[in-house]
């Protein structure tokens, strides 16, 4: 019989769930320019596909706490929570 385990889930457990990168200096979760990322791509017609591609620009948000990243791919800037590491 399968015992039920409570799990506390702590920050790095959560950096590694979504994908992402730590950034270096800083401790945040991130990707730097260079890096190759999978992402959900949404074109003209509304459909869905996922892309693979290297990111060229990382914007930060005015309050500090979030990114937006430009890929070679794809035309509009990509949130952190959409990209995955390759």
């Amino acid at each position: 019989m399968n015992k039920n385990m409570n799990v506390e889930v702590d920050d790095d457990i959560m950096m590694d769930a979504s994908g992402g990168l730590r950034v270096r200096d800083t401790g945040m979760q991130g990707f730097e320019v260079g890096d190759t990322v999978r992402f959900r791509a949404v074109d003209e017609s509304g459909r869905q596909e996922i892309r693979i591609g290297q990111i060229i620009e990382v914007a930060a948000s005015d309050d500090g706490q979030s990114r937006s990243y430009t890929v070679d791919n794809y035309d509009r800037p990509i949130t952190e929570n959409n990209l995955k590491a390759v």
